[in-house]
């Protein structure tokens, strides 16, 4: 080598040694590493992260050694101009050669002699594979940990806004906390090599149960801000369903003088029973007990959507009868003028079954099932008669 030569490889190894320095800082100080520390790691991963440690630990006895030679190769270079023919063939050999001197291992009683290049590459090697442990251990866990980040804020949004109702010790508040924390405990020392699906799905299960408070806590805070309001439109629709309810037991009332199977009357009383909730719930708001207030209004505005619901039905099932006994009698007029048009209009056996199916029409109360079946045999009769399949029947 030139003396040039010397210097251009003492920058390039002195680059590698700071590049390698700075590598091994951030390995020991990376999360992964402090991680697989304090979890609780499956056989497998154990043995892997024993591995990885020795590994660790050889880099850092290599990089002395590596960085013993190199300063030995700068203290012959030195600060002079000139080198003898004797140092730079030294030099050359110290830097070209087998010169690093590796400690020995549990394998080998001696000592190991490599070159600056070969302790370059196999330093190399042993980093990646434990930085690749480490980064993909700090991965997963982050990846898992960030999962708690929503519910986290979610939880303190929640506190704030109970504390402000007075509702700091709510129960239930409480144990979603609590669970939260047990799950970030659990998290702390789990194996992070490994999938978790037992605390994925607690998390889930948290997450949702957290969403349930802070809805309920949503609707105390409402109700608090604005129950006048509230109860108006809780009131107007509870007006709704009495007039549901007298709209039903009126039309009923109709239904059972022309149908015969109109079936029993409404039931009455829906909204005077809700009238009573709606007195209770002032109770309620008058005590300030918050959370119950939230949770009866709630209650009995489903009992109101319920009621209306079924008031509603109760008039569209009575209608749809009345809407029966006129389809089947539309139907009875359009097969008698398809008899007549076709020239049967004087057949007696036609016109004894049309006066039965009209009589049974026309009846107060109508019989619907015996009229369906005499609308039947009429309409059969018809098309028999006028040499048609079988057509449509009435059902």
């Amino acid at each position: 080598m030139t003396l040039d030569e010397v210097d251009r490889v003492l920058e390039r190894l002195g680059a590698d040694s700071d590049r390698m320095a700075e590598r091994l800082v951030r390995l020991d100080g990376h999360q992964g590493h402090r991680l697989l520390d304090s979890a609780s790691l499956t056989a497998d991963n154990q043995r892997r992260w024993a591995a990885a440690k020795v590994a660790t630990a050889a880099l850092w006895a290599n990089f002395e050694a590596y960085r013993s030679a190199l300063a030995q190769a700068r203290t012959l270079r030195g600060q002079r101009q000139r080198l003898s023919d004797a140092d730079l063939a030294k030099l050359a050999s110290l830097l070209g050669g087998r010169s690093v001197e590796l400690p020995a291992d549990d394998r080998s009683l001696s000592p190991e002699w490599v070159s600056f290049d070969e302790l370059t590459s196999r330093m190399n090697d042993d980093y990646a594979t434990v930085i690749a442990l480490v980064t993909r251990a700090a991965d997963a866990w982050s990846t898992l940990a960030h999962r708690l980040d929503p519910p986290t804020a979610l939880l303190g949004t929640a506190r704030s806004t109970a504390g402000e109702l007075g509702m700091a010790d709510d129960a239930e508040l409480v144990a979603v906390a609590d669970g939260l924390a047990r799950l970030q405990h659990q998290l702390g020392s789990a194996d992070p090599l490994v999938e978790h699906p037992d605390l994925d799905g607690a998390l889930r299960a948290i997450a949702a149960r957290l969403d349930r408070v802070v809805e309920r806590l949503a609707t105390v805070q409402r109700l608090k801000a604005g129950y006048p309001e509230q109860r108006d439109a809780l009131v107007e629709r509870i007006a709704q369903v009495e007039a549901a309810e007298r709209d039903a037991a009126d039309l009923h009332g109709t239904v059972r003088a022309k149908i015969a199977a109109a079936g029993p009357a409404p039931a009455p009383g829906a909204a005077a029973a809700l009238r009573t909730g709606v007195v209770e719930l002032d109770e309620l708001h008058d005590g300030q007990e918050w959370t119950l207030l939230a949770r009866r209004f709630e209650r009995l505005d489903a009992q109101v959507a319920d009621a209306r619901a079924a008031a509603v039905a109760s008039r569209e099932g009575l209608q749809q009868l009345l809407d029966r006994r006129a389809e089947l009698r539309g139907r009875l007029a359009a097969y008698r003028a398809k008899a007549g048009r076709l020239g049967h209009g004087e057949d007696d056996t036609l016109r004894e079954l049309h006066r039965r199916a009209h009589d049974l029409l026309w009846a107060a109360p109508c019989d619907l099932a015996a009229a369906t079946r005499a609308l039947n045999g009429y309409q059969q009769a018809v098309l028999v008669a006028t040499g048609q399949q079988r057509g449509e029947v009435a059902q």
